[in-house]
């Protein structure tokens, strides 16, 4: 199952609760997590989801195709 967390317009530490707080509620079954931080006025909400951001269910971060997207791949 993937689901779909929307951070735009978000602060880094709104980012980082809302991320927290979504992926602990998340039930096993689902694998992946579509993060949707926006591009253009996301940047630096880019660079804290793919480089800094660790949460010890998400074993992998993958660029998306669509550059204000990223793929977390979560522990079963």
């Amino acid at each position: 199952m993937i689901e779909t967390i929307d951070l735009h317009q978000l602060t880094r530490k709104e980012a980082e609760f809302v991320l927290n707080f979504r992926i602990n509620a998340m039930p096993s079954s689902v694998r992946e997590i579509v993060v949707i931080h926006g591009y253009h006025n996301g940047i630096k909400l880019r660079g804290y989801v793919r480089n800094v951001y660790a949460h010890p269910r998400v074993i992998q971060k993958i660029a998306s195709t669509n550059p204000g997207e990223t793929i977390f791949q979560l522990k079963k």
